[in-house]
């Protein structure tokens, strides 16, 4: 999955199918995973990892769940 097509019914974004691999952060997601999920921009080699999502879907999850119950962390420990 890499971006956002559209909305679900529900209101939550629909991520676009991509079967293609996943490939270098552009500048908007490498900011993006860097201050929403730090340690796994970290853990994937930051710059020089490979990533299959989007700085949009990104700051989707970062939005959608709450800070306050570590939320972004998990959320961040299921991605890419």
């Amino acid at each position: 999955m890499r971006g956002v097509c559209g909305k679900r019914k529900d209101g939550d974004a629909l991520n676009c199918p991509l079967n293609a691999p996943a490939s270098g952060p552009d500048p908007a997601l490498a900011t993006a995973l860097a201050q929403t999920c730090p340690s796994l921009w970290a853990q994937q080699g930051a710059e020089q990892g490979r990533y299959c999502c989007t700085a949009e879907q990104v700051n989707n999850i970062a939005t959608s769940v709450s800070d306050e119950e570590g939320g972004v962390m998990r959320a961040c420990q299921h991605a890419p």
